[in-house]
């Protein structure tokens, strides 16, 4: 029998899920798009989009990471500021 194999598994924490609800709240949308076969990054708020200039592998799950990386950004960028 062939070996299967291994699974990425992506562990989310709570500060992520806190970082994106806060990010919800306060109008961000962070998303992957496809652009040339592969995945961008994009920053949606009040109507304004702005793309990220990476583009990331449709078979890879770094996209993913990316997103909860900048809603966590997001999320300390705001609380520094007092929001």
């Amino acid at each position: 029998m062939a070996k299967q194999p291994k699974k990425t598994v992506f562990r989310l924490v709570d500060e992520c899920f806190k970082a994106q609800v806060w990010c919800f709240k306060h109008g961000y949308k962070i998303y992957p798009i496809v652009d040339q076969g592969k995945y961008r990054i994009t920053i949606e708020r009040g109507g304004a989009i702005k793309k990220g200039d990476h583009l990331y592998s449709i078979n890879n799950k770094e996209w993913a990471d990316k997103v909860f990386e900048l809603y966590l950004k997001l999320y300390v960028a705001g609380q520094k500021k007092g929001l």
